[in-house]
């Protein structure tokens, strides 16, 4: 799942479409697997409930002040991910 979210971002955030902020050592672009609707709320461990953020992005997309109206645009925004 995470390789596939991963290399379906193609290095790009899926939440600000910046590119991301680094190549790891392995030199591969570093993004982080966000669970749209998070494993300790009941979401799934799949493709449909995960995307693929910069370290900014993904921080917002749990700590923000709007962070609900993060996870909804994620569901517009990509097309695998279903509201869950």
């Amino acid at each position: 799942m995470i390789a596939y979210v991963l290399q379906a971002a193609n290095g790009e955030c899926e939440a600000c479409s910046s590119p991301a902020p680094f190549l790891t050592a392995e030199g591969e672009p570093y993004l982080e697997v966000h669970h749209v609707k998070p494993l300790a709320e009941g979401g799934s461990d799949t493709i449909s409930n995960a995307a693929a953020l910069c370290p900014n992005c993904h921080r917002a997309a749990h700590l923000a002040v709007d962070a609900a109206e993060i996870r909804i645009s994620l569901v517009k925004r990509i097309d695998r991910l279903k509201a869950e």
